[in-house]
């Protein structure tokens, strides 16, 4: 076990892959998710209503999307600077949401991190990929996602009891910078635009068809998971507030292991049958908290929904590598991020009685719908 331990962080490639690793815990498991487990507090101390927080939340989205978006059409400012930037982008959003209680500067900010958020994921997806062409394993770098909200949430956990809500955005940006640190002087190589142009000539009909169904499916995975992760703990917090804080760790720990764990399914399965079992499982973690209001309930939900949506999302970038898609991460990341604005919007009316069950429903159909659109996929092995 030591031996192979010692392989893994001696190998340059996967070494690369684990640094990267730690930038998407800051990237994501802090900058984006963070706010999951620090919104139940915000509520209570500013009596913010569920219409606010959807608000504040779908602004991140956006900032997302477009983050994604202009790194989409502008594969060559894909470089260290870019994640450098992003970065620092990202630290300073999490103290300046200590800094005020408007609803309006909030929606800013978090839009703000979000465009920083998705530059520095489609940076690092990119050395992921780097590594992986180089013999490394991109699952590590993936992992950094649920290590990242594991952190953060223990974090807030611990502190919830003795810190007001700004001390917990203050420590979350004293942990991006820490976790940063491993990340910051990581080499970051665009996407070659020449193959662009060579490599669309070159597809199959399947290769093509493959990604078109994994631009829908992860369009839906976009809008029906990110209901389930802004409001799990807001769920678990109005029946169970002493567990609240702890499903949001669950669903860090079940992360971290998650990419490499499909990453082995996909390798014995075909996609077909590895995307639906993925979407499966994730529409049960939406689907139980509706039948269970119980402790049980909501951490096999928090642990369901940690186990499936980072693999979902390395399954789909290196499917859609496989296909010949040039910069795959930003378009499959800019597609995803349309879905994270318009779930949201669709679950919105719903939130009004402060009533999250249905907007649970709605990802709950939504990722049924994924599901079905996964059928679709090559049923041969590769």
């Amino acid at each position: 076990m030591f031996s192979i331990s010692r392989e893994i962080l001696t190998t340059s490639p996967n070494r690369s892959a684990i640094r990267a690793g730690f930038g998407l815990a800051v990237a994501m498991g802090v900058g984006r998710f963070v706010f999951t487990p620090i919104l139940p507090v915000m509520v209570t101390a500013l009596s913010l209503p569920a219409v606010s927080t959807a608000v504040i939340a779908s602004a991140n989205y956006v900032g997302y999307f477009l983050g994604a978006f202009i790194l989409a059409r502008k594969p060559s400012i894909t470089f260290q600077m870019t994640l450098r930037i992003a970065a620092c982008v990202l630290i300073i959003s999490l103290m300046a949401m200590a800094w005020t209680t408007s609803i309006t500067a909030y929606a800013l900010i978090r839009l703000l991190a979000g465009i920083a958020s998705a530059a520095m994921f489609v940076c690092l997806s990119q050395v992921a990929a780097d590594a992986e062409a180089s013999g490394g394993d991109s699952g590590y770098t993936y992992a950094g996602v649920g290590a990242g909200i594991a952190i953060s949430g223990l974090f807030v956990a611990l502190a919830l009891s003795s810190v007001p809500w700004q001390g917990l955005w203050y420590g979350s940006a004293l942990l991006a910078v820490l976790l940063t640190i491993p990340a910051w002087g990581l080499p970051v190589t665009p996407p070659h635009a020449r193959s662009g142009s060579t490599q669309r000539h070159e597809w199959s009909q399947q290769g093509v068809r493959t990604y078109l169904i994994l631009l829908v499916t992860y369009f839906l995975e976009g809008a029906g998971y990110i209901i389930i992760g802004t409001y799990l703990v807001a769920v678990a917090d109005g029946t169970l507030p002493a567990i609240a804080p702890w499903v949001w760790v669950v669903a860090g720990v079940a992360a971290v292991p998650s990419t490499m764990v499909w990453r082995y399914v996909r390798s014995h399965l075909t996609a077909q049958t590895t995307f639906v079992a993925a979407y499966m499982l994730q529409f049960f973690s939406a689907i139980i908290p509706l039948l269970s209001a119980s402790a049980w309930a909501s951490l096999l939900s928090a642990f369901l929904f940690g186990a499936t949506f980072m693999g979902i999302t390395l399954l789909s970038i290196r499917e859609a590598a496989a296909a010949g898609v040039v910069a795959a991460p930003a378009r499959l990341t800019a597609t995803y991020g349309i879905g994270q604005i318009l779930g949201p919007l669709v679950a919105v009316p719903l939130l009004l009685d402060g009533n999250y069950n249905e907007g649970f429903i709605v990802a709950a159909l939504i990722l049924m719908a994924a599901t079905a659109g996964s059928l679709f996929l090559p049923k041969q092995c590769n």
